[in-house]
């Protein structure tokens, strides 16, 4: 009994000591970051303020990580050596992606990238390529993010900077998953595990097992998935401190456990990983982690239990800005009201995020392509390029005979030197198709390249609007009787819209289709230019009248020119309807004609919102999806002016656009005068 009081009288004494020394510690730092802020203020020179903002924000990150941003953003306002700015940025860019502020990273990583390639230093630019293109995958420009990785990986390999090489290695394996290439991604990230457990790297070796077991996940081998991840949290806790990855493990071993029906096991992994992000202070992290304990409990149906993480995940989804998560739980909470028998607010849930999802698919990764589609056009791009090989070895065989047969007919030495002669001439010019032949591989790799972007984003857009029209008719279905009147028409006119906008994209790409594969037949004759305008303004005065816009036609009567009608038909129609959606009410709009020597430069201009520089570049091209909504909201399929531009070009014309933001656009097109009128 004595020994036990004495144990517990010496228990009580450690823990008193190690209170002192914990008070003691913390008011240390605060003693130390008060003095810090007393020196800053008196301090004037800005160096010298630039690395006292730093050091107060190192001091702080582990305690309030957007204070310690907002000193470091006041840093680089003073910093004026473009290293250390660039280091700041770059450090500002990482801790607004682990407390989930994305739209901030990026911008804070393209000012680093550019200060620390303007002073050339190589180690920066492969670790800042890396972190630019995380952010950019992030936000959903897959593509952009793919040549970040490359160029960053062609860095850090030639400095060997091996830690760097795996990390990228797994991004670039991350892409191959978006793309449904598991077997490929597999690939990546094998290479890069094994120069993590060559170099001995703790935190590679575990981002190169969290992403095998994702891409094992995703091909439905849930035990091997689970034994990665497994492993990958298993490595990361050699670290004995907690991340944002520990989190990230054991989500991920939850979801293997919810997907085999262990429910019990999904819930005690969600709420681990909840525990420490909430310790981490990491808000997307704790959000996501609740909508997968809320959405658990549902499987479970304890709907008492859902109410509580579900609401607070949207709610703190809502205050940061998670789409995709503002978008999953609205989902889940139109289900959980219909099963309380709230059937208007699931209709006002479930409205919600048909809305965010259809939004959605501008900033989502364009290029997740399926499986048949990437590899029906990984075959027909290795097939074309087998084409070309065997026609360049036909080529040099035909040459080679050629050559063979004069050497057979020269006789002394003047036929010999003569012939001699014809065989350097004959290699150059063999060089030259080589090379011509090489540039032509190119550009159709290019122009294949270009139409796989363009067909992913139709195919994601085509399948947009369907999922509104399936979601609205099952809710009409399933519960009609419990809507009133105005929601079942606000159903209906939701499939209404979703049905226009997929026939306007069909419709679109159908044209466009048909420009492409050569079915398309022109028939050129001279046309006048006055009459089909006149034409095409009837047929559309009743949009422009909508929005009281006044439509002008000042081209001069008999103006002709030598083109196919139907074209130039969709081209007028096409422009003339842009022009309405982007204006604004009470706008003109003016169709006019310019005479040049052998062409005619017919325009259409307004008075409407204009555009920047930045959106100007992306127009006519059809590896960029750019679409914009109009003053009224009017939706766009994005393949109008790509169209165009074909329609002009097979015509013998060429298209452009003159445009400032706030100052309306003037769009311009050519085509050959008649020659006879």
């Amino acid at each position: 009994m004595i020994q036990l009081i004495d144990k517990m009288k010496v228990y009580h004494i450690i823990s008193f000591l190690f209170l002192c020394i914990l008070l003691n510690s913390n008011f240390a730092q605060k003693k130390s970051i008060d003095s810090l802020k007393q020196v800053l203020f008196e301090t004037r020179d800005d160096t010298s303020k630039a690395k006292l903002l730093v050091q107060i924000a190192k001091s702080i990150v582990g305690t309030d990580k957007e204070q310690a941003i907002k000193y470091y953003i006041e840093a680089s306002k003073l910093e004026t050596n473009k290293k250390k700015k660039a280091v700041i940025f770059n450090t500002i860019g990482l801790y607004n992606w682990q407390l989930g502020n994305y739209n901030n990273t990026r911008e804070y990583y393209k000012e680093s990238l550019a200060l620390f390639e303007e002073i050339n230093d190589s180690g920066w630019i492969g670790r800042v390529c890396n972190n630019y293109g995380i952010a950019n995958w992030g936000l959903g420009n897959g593509n952009k993010a793919l040549y970040l990785y490359q160029k960053g990986l062609k860095i850090r390999k030639a400095i060997k900077e091996w830690n760097g090489v795996a990390i990228i290695l797994n991004n670039i394996g991350i892409i191959y998953q978006d793309w449904g290439l598991h077997d490929d991604a597999l690939k990546w990230h094998n290479e890069a595990l094994e120069i993590s457990l060559e170099i001995k790297n703790t935190n590679s070796t575990a981002y190169s097992y969290a992403n095998l077991g994702k891409c094992y996940e995703n091909k439905l081998e849930y035990k091997t998935a689970l034994k990665y991840y497994q492993l990958g949290y298993k490595t990361l806790q050699k670290n004995n401190k907690i991340t944002r990855s520990n989190t990230l493990f054991l989500v991920h071993i939850g979801d293997i456990y919810e997907k085999t029906n262990d429910f019990d096991n999904a819930i005690k992994y969600y709420k681990e990983s909840l525990k420490h992000a909430k310790r981490i202070n990491n808000k997307n992290r704790i959000a996501i982690s609740e909508y997968c304990i809320g959405r658990t409990y549902f499987e479970l149906g304890k709907i008492d239990s859902v109410d509580k993480y579900i609401n607070s995940s949207y709610k703190k989804s809502t205050k940061n800005g998670f789409a995709d998560l503002i978008k999953n739980t609205q989902f889940l909470l139109s289900k959980i009201e219909e099963q309380k028998g709230n059937i208007s607010k699931a209709f006002h849930y479930f409205k919600s995020a048909t809305a965010l999802k259809d939004s959605l698919f501008t900033k989502e990764k364009i290029a997740k392509f399926t499986n048949l589609q990437v590899k029906y056009n990984l075959g027909q791009k290795t097939r074309e390029n087998e084409n070309l090989r065997k026609n360049s070895e036909i080529q040099q065989l035909t040459i080679s005979q050629q050559n063979n047969i004069r050497n057979i007919f020269m006789v002394g030495s003047i036929v010999i030197l003569i012939s001699l002669i014809l065989i350097t001439k004959s290699r150059v010019s063999q060089k030259k198709l080589n090379v011509k032949l090489k540039e032509s591989e190119k550009n159709l790799l290019e122009l294949n390249r270009n139409k796989d972007k363009f067909f992913s984003i139709i195919s994601h857009d085509l399948k947009s609007p369907f999922n509104g029209i399936l979601g609205a008719t099952e809710m009409l279905v399933s519960d009609y009787d419990e809507l009133t009147a105005e929601e079942a028409k606000e159903m209906i006119q939701i499939v209404r819209e979703s049905s226009t906008k997929a026939y306007e994209l069909l419709e679109g790409l159908l044209e466009w289709a048909q420009t492409q594969t050569g079915r398309m037949k022109y028939e050129f004759e001279n046309i006048d230019v006055y009459e089909q305008s006149s034409k095409i303004i009837d047929l559309i005065k009743i949009n422009a009248k909508n929005k009281n816009i006044l439509l002008e036609n000042n081209v001069e009567e008999n103006t002709f020119v030598f083109a196919d009608q139907k074209a130039t038909e969709t081209v007028l129609r096409n422009l003339i309807a842009n022009a309405i959606k982007f204006t604004q009410p009470d706008g003109t709009i003016k169709i006019e004609t310019e005479k040049r020597v052998d062409e005619i430069a017919i325009s259409v201009s307004d008075n409407g919102i204009g555009m920047s520089e930045e959106n100007k570049n992306k127009l006519f091209k059809i590896e960029v999806h750019h679409t914009t909504v109009g003053t009224n909201n009017e939706a766009g399929t994005g393949v109008g002016l790509i169209l165009c531009k074909e329609l002009v070009e097979k015509n013998n014309g060429k298209i452009w656009v003159e445009s400032e933001l706030g100052n309306g656009s003037k769009f311009t097109f050519t085509l050959p005068k008649s020659s006879t009128i």
